[in-house]
């Protein structure tokens, strides 16, 4: 089994302390063990404001708030337990906010009869911490159908929101096969809403849209009302998708991964691993999972376990992200962007699949295509051409900076 890197040395042990303590922070779940060593951590030589740099970078500022603020509160310096209250309050204040803004939006759209899903922002955090004030999220993000997609757009433009960039009404089809999801914000800048037609873009051969739930979705009670989202089952895989897309930062990804292990809600691991592999995204659902037993103790089944050790590359793959993300170990590709991790072709189930994910990579359009070489209709085709010119040239460009 992979272990943590920063845990081998006394000296890796000290340039890591910050994040070691940002990850026992982390989680529902609090055992004397951990706030015992919480305690013997916060009394050594803390460097505060890395702590709290680290602790954003990863997604995990509202817990090491809420664990400090309950746990360590008598071995904190008054400006450090003053800015975490502030920095709790705040993100509380702001999150009710946005959830208030997200009731709203699907109350709008079931008016209309725009069947509408949630999920990620408040609707993961009361679903998994069972308090929407321990996430950190800047957005709200809805799937819809595909063919409700347009008009829930233009039903949101029509209640003060605006959408960046403007498509026009002739490429709209090429779009919607193109992205998987319309970026729009109200005129005031306060509310942020990704609107999904599909969940996880490029980053999987399986496109997963709201259909491929029906019949599995669960209701929940958020701030009194009920909303209907992915089960756990469907959340953890989708997690699992998504956190891959990011190779696995911030690291509340796999947090959030842990979560839904620790709660013993998943009842069927086969069926889950069944369904993945219907996805296509089987190692990238092994790889969370090995990731969240390791990086936040969260007990797999003695079968799930069996068949991360039986896939080889699994382990590689975890050992590989742990380095990457507790030392910054990155290779050329990635050090331009994260996008071209080598993780990503690496994590496929089978070979065809990473072929396929390259090409679409290279080769398929995305928005930054369409904002940065408008293209009237007739030549949209020239799109797959212009994007491999643009990426070598981002490429390019980057690489000089960096050398310079």
């Amino acid at each position: 089994m992979v272990k943590p890197v920063f845990a081998n040395t006394a000296s890796e042990r000290a340039r890591h302390r910050e994040l070691e303590l940002v990850l026992l922070c982390a989680g529902t779940d609090i055992t004397p063990e951990k706030t015992a060593k919480l305690r013997q951590l916060a009394k050594g030589d803390i460097d505060w404001t890395v702590l709290l740099d680290t602790a954003d970078l990863h997604g995990l500022s509202a817990f090491v708030c809420r664990r400090l603020e309950t746990v360590c509160a008598d071995l904190l310096p008054d400006a450090v337990r003053s800015t975490l209250e502030e920095l709790d309050y705040s993100n509380r204040m702001r999150n009710l906010f946005l959830c208030g803004s997200l009731l709203r939006i699907l109350r709008l759209f079931e008016k209309n009869g725009i069947p509408a899903m949630p999920f990620k922002g408040p609707v993961q955090a009361e679903y998994l911490y069972k308090d929407s004030g321990l996430r950190t999220f800047s957005d709200l993000d809805i799937l819809v159908s595909r063919q409700d997609a347009v008009k829930a757009r233009d039903l949101l433009v029509a209640n003060d929101f605006v959408t960046d960039p403007h498509i026009p009404e002739k490429q709209l089809e090429t779009y919607l096969e193109s992205e998987n999801f319309f970026e729009l914000k109200n005129r005031s800048g306060a509310v942020a809403v990704d609107l999904h037609w599909e969940l996880t873009g490029r980053y999987s051969t399986y496109p997963l849209r709201i259909e491929d739930f029906s019949g599995r979705l669960e209701t929940l009670n958020l701030a009194g009302t009920e909303v209907r989202t992915l089960c756990l089952e469907d959340m953890l895989i989708y997690l699992c998708i998504h956190g891959t897309s990011h190779c696995w930062e911030p690291l509340e990804l796999v947090c959030s991964v842990a979560e839904i292990v620790k709660s013993d809600g998943v009842e069927h691991w086969d069926a889950l691993l069944e369904r993945a592999s219907k996805f296509r995204c089987r190692r990238m659902v092994l790889l969370g999972l090995a990731l969240a037993e390791d990086l936040f103790d969260a007990r797999l089944p003695d079968r799930i376990k069996s068949k991360i050790d039986m896939d080889g590359g699994v382990r590689k793959l975890e050992g590989r992200t742990l380095k990457k993300i507790l030392h910054g170990r990155r290779g050329l590709a990635e050090s331009l962007s994260w996008r071209f991790s080598s993780l990503h072709p690496a994590v496929r189930d089978n070979l065809p699949d990473s072929i396929r994910y390259g090409f679409r990579l290279l080769f398929f359009p995305t928005i930054r295509e369409w904002i940065r070489y408008p293209l009237p209709a007739p030549l949209l085709f020239l799109y797959y051409v212009i994007r491999p010119y643009r990426l070598l040239k981002d490429g390019l460009r980057s690489s000089t900076t960096r050398v310079s």
